[in-house]
């Protein structure tokens, strides 16, 4: 299975809310869990041997309340923590956007950073 498909059914395992990569999907309003890779690196690497890969992952978990955000993020903190072997979450941040879409109240998000190891 590949990287973005594992890291999909991670995130989609963890949460009942939407889970797209990069970009909200337009039919769909919030709360969403939009996430985005920030880069791989290989420990270990040497001439025929990549080592261990390390993608590292934010999944933002976006909604119109703080509370509705700080739920997603549990829920896939939490998820990882009991399930996934190959993950370590490395932070937490907290954002708000009041301008987010122009029409309504603002969108809060939870961003949960992790590597993901393969390899």
């Amino acid at each position: 299975m590949s990287v973005p498909t594992t890291i999909y059914n991670i995130l989609d395992s963890a949460t009942t809310t939407t889970v797209a990569p990069f970009v909200r999907p337009h039919d769909k309003d919030f709360p969403c869990v939009v996430y985005r890779f920030d880069g791989d690196s290989f420990e270990g690497s040497r001439y025929g041997d990549l080592g261990v890969r390390r993608t590292e992952v934010t999944a933002h978990c976006l909604a119109r309340t703080l509370a509705a955000a700080e739920t997603i993020a549990d829920d896939i903190i939490t998820y990882m923590d009991a399930n996934e072997d190959c993950v370590r979450i490395t932070r937490v941040d907290r954002e708000y956007d009041p301008s987010y879409d122009g029409q309504r109240s603002g969108i809060y998000d939870v961003s949960v950073s992790f590597i993901y190891f393969e390899g």
